[in-house]
């Protein structure tokens, strides 16, 4: 992760799993990560202990309680919620466009 200059960290929320990007200022993906939403309370100190100039929250699945925890765990940060219509379409193309598909 970014420590000395501003980044952004993407969130997911979901039921089960809340996925994270941590993106630089300049758009480029640095980390994804995707962890089981019910360990977040405890994870998010060690996530947010370098701020991101914003959390961009989609609004899903469980977006209310994972901006709960993200408020708890950082009541200082910025979050901002978006509408999360048709991302995962987005995200696929995204990913294979980072993981071209080998073979057939």
């Amino acid at each position: 992760m970014p420590t000395n200059e501003a980044w952004y960290l993407g969130v997911d929320p979901g039921s089960a799993k809340t996925g994270f990007a941590w993106v630089a200022a300049d758009g480029k993906i640095q980390k994804v990560e995707v962890l089981a939403t019910a360990a977040l309370t405890e994870l998010l100190p060690q996530i947010l202990a370098v701020a991101p100039a914003a959390v961009i929250l989609g609004n899903g699945t469980n977006s209310d309680s994972v901006r709960q925890m993200l408020t708890a765990a950082n009541p200082a940060g910025n979050i901002i919620m978006i509408e999360e219509g048709y991302s995962t379409e987005e995200a696929r193309k995204l990913y294979w466009q980072e993981n071209p598909p080998h073979g057939w």
